[in-house]
């Protein structure tokens, strides 16, 4: 069997005329949740205070419940996969997205293959992850099992009205329990796994380069200190 937990880190809100959440994504993550018999994450502080979808929140007792959530399923064999679903919402052609959007998958490297079908599946776009997507680096190492998704959904209802995103909520149902696949991975994930290993070829050849100066000197030094006159 499948577990699916929907999050929604930053749903708190104080004042929607500010914008000081994402003023869609509470909605959007109950509704998901009903829809999946999910287990369901709202954030329970704001986010001006704890982003906890940042490296900041991981200590935040909203990011504790959540891992060990997650690792009872992991080290439970009658559990196949656990979705991680993380609901987010925009405010129309905002910064974040390049186009008139209505929802996209946001996705790192180590999830890109599955965000990439789903985007497809939904009809949505995919766009790359950062090292700010916190809740997503948490869980690669465990991504044999575990697969999550930053999923982003307009806040502006005349865009994207609540019977388009109900139908696109329920599509997502659908792939995860079809486990559907696409083998067309973005080029940018392909770039990223190219330059990553670069990155740490790079860095081995630094660190012996390093140890290797470390040892001449030392050596060096020794020698010098061997060979200075006595004064008496």
């Amino acid at each position: 069997m499948d577990k699916i937990i929907v999050l929604a880190p930053h749903s708190k809100c104080r004042d929607l005329n500010i914008r000081d959440c994402d003023t869609r994504a509470k909605q959007i993550a109950e509704l998901l949740a009903s829809k999946a018999n999910a287990e369901l994450f709202l954030s329970d502080e704001l986010r001006e205070d704890f982003d906890l979808n940042r490296s900041t929140g991981r200590d935040r007792p909203w990011r504790r419940t959540l891992e060990n959530l997650v690792l009872s399923y992991y080290r439970d064999p009658d559990v196949r996969h656990i979705w991680v679903l993380e609901m987010h919402s925009f405010p129309r052609q905002s910064w974040e997205v390049s186009r008139d959007e209505k929802m996209v998958i946001v996705s790192i490297p180590e999830f890109a293959q599955t965000g990439n079908a789903l985007a497809n599946y939904i009809n949505a776009s995919i766009y790359q992850g950062t090292e700010k997507n916190d809740i997503q680096y948490t869980y690669t190492p465990f991504r044999d099992k575990v697969t999550v998704l930053l999923i982003e959904s307009c806040e502006d209802k005349t865009h994207l009205s609540d019977t388009e995103l109900n139908d696109k909520l329920q599509k997502i149902i659908e792939y995860i329990k079809t486990g559907s696949t696409n083998t067309n991975i973005p080029i940018w994930v392909l770039e990223s796994t190219k330059y990553e290993l670069y990155i740490k070829i790079l860095c081995t050849i630094i660190l012996v380069l390093i140890i290797y100066i470390i040892f001449f000197l030392t050596e060096h030094l020794s020698v010098l200190s061997d060979k200075q006159p006595l004064h008496i």
